[in-house]
């Protein structure tokens, strides 16, 4: 079970919006370089976070990338969904039963289990906003600053 691509990429370029969003909207290429993700692929995630309605985008000289609501209020779960579609660990659980390989979910047991891991992993990711993400990002940038003295 992975976390697509699209999903870290995604997280991690919603971070460094957070962490510079005192300075105004985020170039995408700023976004890129310290996030070393490709700016081709980061314009097809921005795109979608954008119509999720997670970032808003301005246009002009001094346009980039803002977050559309605060970090606190932007859970690491909505950005999976936004750009993965709903988390699943199982082709049989949330009901995308495979017919000619499954014995129908109200007669297994593991599709139950599939789909109480989903939903307690659901449950945890929509548990982790932003705002959380932003924080850790600051200490950890403070003890690094400690360890260089």
């Amino acid at each position: 079970m992975n976390i697509s691509t699209r999903g870290r990429y995604g997280v991690r370029a919603l971070i460094e919006i957070a962490l510079n969003v005192e300075q105004g909207p985020v170039r995408i290429k700023s976004i890129a370089r310290k996030q070393k993700i490709p700016v081709s692929y980061l314009e097809q995630l921005l795109n979608k976070l954008r119509r999720g309605g997670v970032i808003k985008s301005v246009r002009g000289s001094k346009g980039g990338y803002l977050l559309n609501k605060p970090k606190d209020e932007i859970t690491v779960l909505e950005v999976i969904e936004v750009l993965d579609g709903p988390f699943a660990v199982a082709d049989c659980s949330k009901d995308r039963c495979p017919r000619e390989t499954c014995v129908g979910s109200e007669n297994c047991v593991a599709s139950g289990l599939w789909r109480r891991v989903e939903d307690n992993l659901d449950r945890f990711l929509d548990g982790i906003t932003l705002g959380d993400l932003f924080r850790d990002s600051k200490k950890l940038a403070a003890s690094e600053k400690t360890e260089a003295i």
